[in-house]
Parts: structure tokens; C-alpha cells; sequence
């Protein structure tokens, strides 16, 4: 063997060796500067929109749920699709009513749709669409809400709620702001009880106005000599308002940070000869040879200089103004920002504005930040360089004008020097303290072939406004599939609904991968008046629920196995804490939330013990939202004290009361298997061989509102009975209806008359003594808690020697002793509507909820009851969100 290759194989890694390495190039970073990105959006209802890599369609998937569906396009789209590109713009309104995506066109005009959401959150109906011709596509989009906002107290972690962001709009909704490539804002809108899309529109270059029922006056064009000016990337900056009047249609012709807002933009000029056309983004290859070669110049080397971009931010003030019948729209713009002369080479990657909601109490001076991120690539021959900049924007009296006035300064500049600053997204729920959540990428790593996936870089939260690392919050890391390493890095996000989780994607010419991440958590405990110290966590989950926003992407964390059973039980416990010092939040919130802690976790745990314990415990909470619903069905159809029975409710009446009898009887037998069964002549009050009453199922009959709904469902049936045994039969339907409810009460187990007397006295015995917190806490385990068990004994014992039990009954059913009926019975059990307890008949795509898995019917029939329109036609009984069902 020769030297040199001696030398060589010494040289060479081994084959175990080859790929624990990987280093990115300039090339790899340079997707995070170009446009239009892979849209991506994380509405409040935890689903998740993209677009699809190469058609023209939205695609959804609730974050819960593996299972995708696609959002109807509209006609032009429908027809053509090939003259379309997929999305690059996808926003959701925030009340999750509305959704607006953007198509560029191949050779045809761009569409722009409007989609209004259904009960269900994956049915969704094409409201409006309009068309946008070449170079004034869609850049930005933001929304203009009449709902406030919850935030977390900095000190306390209490949720606090916000004041109202951006003008008021009192007549009109949805309201969306886009900003096009033409260098305009357009307010979209549609005035209450006019079901037709409005707009107004301005030029952000010069000051105009434009008002409702006036002619569109179009500013003067863009295009110079050869060449045309484009706004490839805008913010929208509103600010939240301090002062809330009790009058508020009408607004002074002044402007003032209640009813003017800033749009930040950044431009590029082209060559006309080298216009990046909107009509065909991705354009076919000329394999044509040139016979000419010596006259040919490259086209691409002439564009170089041409096609750079603007190095100043242009701003202006825009300002919606209403006098009780016009709604106008105002545009002025104001001094922009300009670049430093040695920042020539720098790429724009991000501009976003940073509102802070207590600006009007700490800070009035700055309302509003602008936070702009650059990439360096130095011609190229080098790994970019990271540079974050801040300006604060303060609503100030002009010298010159003597009005107020927006004035931009610049607080701090931050550079990053070892990583790639990968993107910067602004945080949902800021603790009352802004950040923002940035990501940077690594430029190398080392990982091993079983490893996956592989950590790329991190996340960190930043200060503003001076952006440095925040101590109190953690960073947490980015992972990719292990051949990713380096490659494909995320070139967009979004935050999850309480800022718990970041999905990301990537950029790829035929397909788009989407990935989700952990997100920097708070380190700190939030520390109340009372000295407890409370999880951020727990705030988080608590002003979730108030806001009625998903709490999937909280859940998620819970289910992990990194986190013990009885610290998931404390985060509830502080949960609820939070929650019961707050008005307005149902009581069956918390039990959905309960639920849906335990559902989660009993599908990611790998012990099987733990697994049967969870799911008795989601399915206890389920029956306690059953038993609720019941009631509630129960109480709809009454007039007065007396139930109206007829033909159109009683059968829905016999399904809910067969299926409170089964549970009572589940009930009632494991009182009976947890109290003494020797025989050996012990008394009531003897316990001491008695079996610890610690199931889940016994909630039922410890927590104070459980045991009192129970109650009240008890003596509806009972009093049901009453009335129909005095029917006088004078139709064939009116004796069937009689036997089949009468079969149903002598069959079971139980005597619901006596079963009302027993739960009566425990009732008033359980009022006395109850204890706040030891209701909290056994809400939190879902199962009696000690002290709980004290009292539960005594009563066990009795209610196994009671009359109020047929033991006989209660153990042997009639289906039990004849071959083959139990399986058939077992599976009819399982396809049971989950709010009217009746067996599902599967002739008509139904409901399904996300929360508990089940599904119903009751929106589908054509004699229903109302307060199904009043409780359940949005949320399930748990208060899960509801989807199409196939049959």
C-alpha cells in the first residue's frame, strides 16, 4: 500500500462517522430575505393554516387532530386552478369568524377571499373575493376587533383585561386592513344588517382621504423611467386606547391614538425589462442558444444594482374617522426612518410592530414600538450577519403643525454574531412586560444517526426596549428531522393561541414542512396579594378560559410524562383559584378544562395504570357535564312546575332518563363494592374493613355542584315519573310511551324515589361542612379527596343497606343471561348522541367535539330543543369545539 493512500484512508472518516457533522452556507439563509414566504397561521382555535406547496388551497389541521381538511376556494380558483399560485398571505381574524387568504395569479389577475366560519370550526364558506391586478398584490394584513384583549398581571399573574386596540368601529364588522404592492391601505368592511363587502381606500405616499359612497381617486403611478417602485413588506401598528368614552359614535376630526394607527413599509425598485411578475412565479426555462454570444450581456448582472432594495422604512398615519353615518378613511404619511450609509448592504428580513396595552398608565410616552430585523450577507462570500433595531413611536404635539403628531425615535440596536436571527415574533400574553420571542439558528452542529429530531438553535424572549435577553424567561430549543440538519430551516411561524407552543415552516418549491416547538417559558413564579405563588402556567390556563381562546397548546405540556400527576393537579388547583375569583366563568369551564388535562394525558402515558386512571377520571368529568346538560334539557320543558310531555320532547325525555339511570346504577354499585360485604355483623358506623371510597366516579357525590346537579336531576326524573303515570292512554303512541318510560324505572336497580330522600339528607349534610378549597382540590384530582373520604364512608355504608336498591337488579341484567345479546348492547352503547343520550342514527353527517370525542346529532334534526341555539350550537356540553362528523 502506498504512502499517499495510506495517508488518504487516514485521513477520511470512517462510514460510522459520515453525517455526525453539518454546516449551513449563506445559501441556507438566504430564503429567511426573500418574498413572498410559506404563509402559516395559528388561529385562537388552535387550527392551523397553510397553504398547500403547489395548488391554490388553504389547508387546515386543528392541532389536536391529525386529520386535515381543505377550505373551499373560490369560483375563480375553482375553475382555473392552474392559473393560480398557492396563498401567500393567510390571517385570522381574531374572534376565529373570519379568514382572508391571498392567490397570486399566473397571467391572470391575484384573487383575494373572505371566508366566514360555521359552527363547526372546520366548515368554512366563501363570504367574498375580489381581484388585485399585476404589482398590487397583497403584502399585509392586520384586523381592526371590537373585542379586548386578556393579559396577565406582571405582579399578580391575574388575567386583566386589556383596553380596546385600535378605533372603534360600531357599525361595522369584520374589519381588515390590507396593504398592497401599489403602496395603499384598504379598509375592508361590512356595515351591520348590509351583507356586502365595502372598502376604503388610500395612497400611503402622499396625504388623501376617501370616504364611504365617494368616487376611488387613484394617486399618481409609481412607475418612473424604465423602472417601477413595489412594497414588498409592511407592518400595521395600532396601538391600544387609554380612554374608553361612554359615547362612542362620535369621533373629533383631531387626531389622537384613539382613531389613527401607523403603517411601516419597505420598497424595492425594478427594472420594467426585470419586473418580478405576479402572473408566473416560478417561470419556464428559454433552452433556446443564442447564436449572438459576444453581444449578449447577462441579464441578471444588469438588475444587480437596480433591484435593490430602499434603505430608508417609510411611515404613515392613517386615521378612521366616524361621524355616526360616514365612515372615513385618512392618510398622511409622516418622516420615515433612514438607514446609516454603511447598512447599504443590508437585507430586510422582518418589520413588526409592538403595541403596549399599558402604555396608558406606565408609559404614556410610548405606546407603540417598531421592531425592524436585518440580514447581512457581505456580497455573498460569507455567513449573514443578524442585526434587531427598535424605535419607540410616542403620539406628541408638533412645534411645526401644532397638532399631535406621531414621533419615531431610535432606543436600541442589537447584533448577533455567532447565529442567524431567524425570526422575531411579537408575544400574545406578555406578563404586562413587552418581549418579544426570537429565534437564531445555528450555522453548525454534530449529531448522531439515531438522534432525531436534532436541535438546529433555540428561542430566547427579548427585552424592549433595549433587546437584551430576558433573565426571567428560558430558552428552549428548535429541533428538525435529523436529515434537516442545516437545511430547509423554518422560514415563518406562529404563535400558538397562549404563546405555549411555535409552529413553523419551511420553504420548498414542491413541498412544505411544518413543524411544532416549545416555546421560552417564564422562570418566575407570579406572587398574589395573599403571598401564594402561582404558576405561570396556571395564568396562563386560567386567562385562556376567560377568553374563551383553546387550550390545546396548554394541555399539550400538561399530558407529557415530564410532568407528574400531582404537579398537573396543582396547576389545576391554581387554575381555578384564579378562576373563582373571577366573574362570569362557568362552573362546567372548569370541568371541560379537567377533562381535557386528563384525556390528554391518558393518551401519552405508557403505563397502563396510570392510563385506566386518567381515563375513569375524563370520563367522570364528561358525566358530570352530561348530568348538567341533562338538567338543563329537563328544566327547558317545563311550564311552571310541570313537565309538557308531548309527542315532540317525551322520547328525548326517555333517552336522557335511561341514561341517568344507568349512571346512577354505576354509582350505586361501586358504593356497594367499596362498603362491607363480609357478613360479619358490623354497623353502619363500623368502617374499618371497609374499602376506601376513592374512585373517580364518587365525585358525583362529594363536590358540592356535582352532588347538587345530581339532586336536581334525581327528583326531575322523579317527578317525570309522577306525570306520566297519570297519562291516560288515548293513542297507541301515548301507552307506548307510558310502558317503555315505566319499563325503564321498574327494570333498574334503583327506586329513584327512594335514591331523592337518601341524596336529600346527604345533601344538606355535605352544605355544612364543606370546605372551598377541599372542592377545589378534589375538582383537580377528579376523585374525593381525603377529608372527602371521611364523610363519603358513612354514607357509602348506609346507601348499601338502604331500600333505595334492588342489589339483584342492579348486579344481573336481564341481557346478561342470554347468549350474544351483551356485545350487540355494548356497541349500541357507544354510539350514543352525547347531549340527548338516544342512539345515533348516522343518516346525515353529524357533530363531533374535539374535546371528549363525542358526537351528537341534535343541530341536524328538524324538531329540536332551543337551548340547543343557546348552549351547544357552538361548544359541546364539556365546552369542546364542535367539527363535521362523517357518517
Amino acid at each position: 500500500m502506498s504512502r499517499v493512500r495510506r495517508a488518504a484512508m487516514q485521513g477520511s472518516p470512517s462510514k460510522a462517522r459520515v453525517n455526525d457533522n453539518w454546516t449551513s452556507g449563506w445559501w441556507d439563509f438566504f430564503p429567511l430575505v426573500e418574498h413572498p414566504r410559506p404563509p402559516i397561521e395559528w388561529s385562537n382555535s388552535s387550527v392551523i393554516f397553510t397553504a398547500h406547496a403547489v395548488q391554490p388551497l388553504v389547508l387546515a389541521r386543528h392541532f389536536s387532530s391529525s386529520k386535515q381538511f381543505t377550505l373551499l376556494s373560490p369560483s375563480p380558483i375553482t375553475a382555473k386552478p392552474a392559473s393560480f399560485h398557492p396563498p401567500n398571505i393567510i390571517s385570522a381574524s381574531p374572534d376565529d369568524q373570519w379568514l382572508f387568504a391571498f392567490f397570486p395569479g399566473k397571467d391572470v389577475d391575484g384573487v383575494s377571499c373572505l371566508w366566514k366560519r360555521g359552527l363547526e370550526i372546520d366548515k368554512w364558506v366563501v363570504q367574498e373575493f375580489w381581484t388585485y391586478s399585476s404589482q398590487t398584490g397583497v403584502v399585509s394584513v392586520d384586523w381592526l376587533s371590537q373585542t379586548r384583549e386578556w393579559d396577565l398581571h406582571p405582579q399578580t399573574g391575574m388575567p386583566t383585561r386589556n383596553p380596546r386596540r385600535g378605533p372603534r368601529t360600531p357599525v361595522s364588522s369584520p374589519n381588515l386592513l390590507l396593504v398592497t404592492q401599489d403602496h395603499r391601505i384598504t379598509l375592508c368592511y361590512m356595515r351591520h344588517y348590509i351583507p356586502k363587502l365595502k372598502m376604503l381606500s388610500c395612497s400611503l405616499l402622499h396625504r388623501n382621504e376617501a370616504a364611504e359612497n365617494t368616487p376611488r381617486q387613484f394617486p399618481d403611478s409609481q412607475t418612473d423611467i424604465g423602472s417601477v417602485r413595489i412594497c414588498t413588506n409592511a407592518s400595521i401598528g395600532i396601538p391600544y386606547n387609554g380612554i374608553i368614552p361612554i359615547f362612542f359614535l362620535f369621533y373629533t376630526s383631531n387626531p389622537s391614538t384613539e382613531s389613527s394607527f401607523v403603517v411601516a413599509t419597505r420598497s424595492q425598485t425594478f427594472p420594467m425589462q426585470s419586473l418580478p411578475s405576479d402572473h408566473d412565479q416560478y417561470p419556464s426555462m428559454d433552452l433556446s442558444i443564442p447564436m449572438d454570444l459576444e453581444g449578449q450581456s447577462d441579464p441578471l448582472l444588469d438588475m444587480k444594482e437596480d433591484c435593490a432594495e430602499d434603505g430608508s422604512v417609510e411611515l404613515c398615519e392613517i386615521q378612521l374617522k366616524f361621524d355616526g353615518t360616514t365612515m372615513r378613511l385618512c392618510a398622511e404619511p409622516i418622516p420615515a426612518i433612514q438607514p446609516s450609509p454603511h447598512n447599504a448592504s443590508e437585507r430586510l428580513r422582518d418589520i413588526r410592530f409592538v403595541c403596549n396595552p399599558t402604555s396608558v398608565l406606565s408609559n404614556p410616552a410610548a405606546p407603540m414600538y417598531l421592531i425592524t430585523s436585518f440580514l447581512d450577507f457581505e456580497d455573498y462570500t460569507a455567513l449573514p450577519k443578524s442585526i434587531l433595531r427598535c424605535y419607540s413611536f410616542s403620539h406628541e404635539m408638533s412645534p411645526a403643525s401644532g397638532k399631535k403628531a406621531w414621533i419615531c425615535r431610535q432606543e436600541s440596536t442589537r447584533s448577533f454574531d455567532n447565529r442567524v436571527l431567524g425570526f422575531v415574533v411579537s408575544s400574545k400574553q406578555a406578563g404586562g412586560h413587552l418581549g418579544l420571542i426570537a429565534g437564531l439558528y445555528d450555522t453548525f452542529g454534530s449529531h448522531k444517526r439515531k438522534s432525531r429530531p436534532i436541535s438546529i438553535g433555540s428561542t430566547r424572549r427579548i427585552k424592549i426596549p433595549d433587546l437584551s435577553d430576558d433573565d426571567q424567561w428560558n430558552r428552549a430549543s428548535i429541533a428538525l428531522p435529523g436529515n434537516k440538519g442545516g437545511r430547509s430551516i423554518p422560514t415563518n411561524v406562529s404563535l400558538s393561541p397562549n404563546d405555549a407552543l411555535l409552529c413553523s415552516v419551511s420553504s420548498s418549491l414542491w413541498s412544505s414542512q411544518t413543524s411544532v416547538h416549545r416555546t421560552p417559558e417564564r422562570l418566575l413564579n407570579f406572587a398574589p396579594a395573599d403571598g401564594t405563588a402561582i404558576s405561570p402556567l396556571s395564568s396562563k390556563l386560567a386567562a385562556a378560559v376567560i377568553s374563551r381562546h383553546s387550550t390545546d397548546d396548554l394541555t399539550h405540556i400538561l399530558s407529557m410524562t415530564t410532568f407528574p400527576l400531582t404537579e398537573v393537579g396543582d396547576i389545576l388547583y391554581q387554575t381555578f383559584s384564579i378562576l373563582d375569583r373571577c366573574s362570569g366563568v362557568p362552573w362546567s369551564a372548569q370541568v371541560g378544562l379537567v377533562l381535557e388535562v386528563y384525556k390528554a394525558r391518558a393518551q401519552h402515558t405508557k403505563s397502563e395504570l396510570e392510563r385506566k386512571r386518567c381515563s375513569d377520571k375524563w370520563q367522570t368529568a364528561l358525566d358530570i357535564c352530561s348530568v348538567a346538560a341533562c338538567n338543563m334539557i329537563f328544566e327547558e320543558v317545563k311550564i311552571g312546575q310541570e313537565f309538557n310531555v308531548d309527542t315532540a320532547i317525551v322520547w328525548q325525555l326517555i333517552d336522557l332518563s335511561g341514561w341517568v339511570v344507568s349512571l346512577l346504577e354505576r354509582l350505586m354499585k361501586e358504593c356497594v363494592l367499596s362498603s362491607d360485604l363480609t357478613g360479619s355483623g358490623s354497623s353502619a358506623t363500623d368502617t374499618t374493613k371497609m374499602k376506601a371510597p376513592d374512585a373517580p366516579i364518587f365525585l358525583h357525590l362529594t363536590h358540592p355542584v356535582a352532588l347538587k346537579t345530581l339532586h336536581a336531576i334525581v327528583s326531575n326524573i322523579k317527578r317525570l315519573r309522577l306525570v306520566i303515570d297519570g297519562l291516560t292512554p288515548k293513542s297507541e303512541n301515548t301507552q307506548i310511551v307510558k310502558e317503555v318510560f315505566i319499563d325503564i324505572m321498574d327494570c333498574a336497580g334503583i327506586d329513584v324515589a327512594e335514591l331523592e330522600k337518601v341524596l336529600d339528607e346527604f345533601s344538606q349534610s355535605i352544605g355544612k361542612d364543606s370546605d372551598e378549597k377541599d372542592a377545589r382540590r378534589s375538582l383537580t384530582m377528579c376523585q374525593p379527596t381525603t377529608v372527602m373520604q371521611a364523610r363519603l364512608r358513612g354514607f357509602v355504608q348506609s346507601i348499601s343497606e338502604s331500600h333505595a336498591l334492588h342489589k339483584a337488579r342492579l348486579f344481573i341484567k336481564p341481557h346478561e343471561l342470554v347468549d350474544g345479546a351483551s356485545q350487540s348492547l355494548t356497541k349500541k352503547e357507544k354510539t350514543k348522541d352525547v347531549v340527548l343520550k338516544g342512539l345515533l342514527l348516522n343518516r346525515t353527517p353529524g357533530l363531533k367535539c374535539l374535546r371528549c370525542g363525542g358526537r351528537s346529532e341534535l343541530g341536524k334534526e328538524t324538531a329540536r330543543l332551543r337551548i340547543w341555539d343557546k348552549m351547544w350550537n357552538k361548544n359541546c356540553i364539556c365546552a369542546g369545539e364542535w367539527v363535521v362528523a362523517s357518517v
